[in-house]
C-alpha cells in the first residue's frame, strides 16, 4: 500500500484501507488465494507533485512509472483526492490487465485504487488487484445480464448488484490468477 498524499490521510481515511485489505484477504480466500503481508508505504503531498489528487488516466500511469517500492509485492498505490470522470461515471482505479513482475519495465507497474467509501474501496482494491494477476472485465461495453455475471469481482461497479456483494470469484478466474508471476506457492 502506497498513500500518495499521505500527510492529508485522517484516522477514517486508514480505517478504510484497513477493512479494504481485512475485505480482500476475504473476497480472494475464495478461490484459495492468500494475501500476504502488507507494508505500508508513503509518498508526501510535496513529493508527489500533484499525483496526491490525479485528474486523468495518465496521472494513474505517471504514479506507477515515477515510484515503485522495493519488494517482490504488488504496489498499489491510493491517491489521495482521487476525481477523474469518465463517460460513464467516476474512474474508481486502474491497472494493467496481467501486470509486470518487473517494476522497472514500462507501462503501468502497479495498481491504483481512490478512497470511495469502505465496501466501494474495498472492492475497487480486490477488483484492481485481479486486473494485475490477469483478469479483464468479464464484460464488453454492455453491462453483463445475469446475476452471476454481475455478482462477479470482475464487473466493472456500474455493473454490479451490489458494492458489498459483488465480489465472487470462479475457481477458473482464481486459476489463471494463481498462474501470475507475483503469486507465490502457499505455506
Amino acid at each position: 500500500m502506497i498513500k500518495v498524499g499521505s500527510d492529508q490521510f485522517t484516522t477514517s481515511d486508514h480505517n478504510e484501507i484497513d477493512y479494504s485489505i481485512f475485505k480482500v484477504r476475504n473476497i480472494y480466500r475464495q478461490v484459495s488465494l492468500g494475501v500476504g503481508r502488507i507494508r505500508h508505504w508513503v509518498i508526501s503531498t510535496a513529493d508527489a507533485n500533484g499525483l496526491d489528487s490525479p485528474t486523468t488516466e495518465g496521472d494513474l500511469e505517471d504514479l506507477t512509472a515515477n515510484w515503485t517500492v522495493p519488494n517482490a509485492g504488488i504496489d498499489l498505490f491510493i491517491p489521495h483526492n482521487m476525481n477523474i470522470p469518465s463517460n460513464t461515471g467516476m474512474i474508481l482505479g486502474k491497472s494493467a490487465v496481467d501486470g509486470p513482475c518487473d517494476k522497472d519495465a514500462k507501462g503501468m507497474t502497479g495498481a491504483t485504487c481512490g478512497l470511495w467509501g469502505s465496501e466501494q474501496t474495498a472492492r475497487t482494491f480486490a477488483h484492481e488487484l485481479g486486473h494485475y494477476l490477469g483478469r479483464s472485465h468479464n464484460h464488453g461495453a454492455s453491462c453483463p445480464t445475469t446475476t452471476a455475471e454481475q455478482n462477479n469481482l470482475m464487473a466493472q461497479s456500474r455493473c454490479a448488484l451490489s458494492t458489498r456483494n459483488s465480489t465472487l470469484l470462479t475457481s477458473a478466474q482464481g486459476t489463471n490468477m494463481r498462474d501470475h508471476c507475483s503469486t507465490k506457492a502457499g505455506c
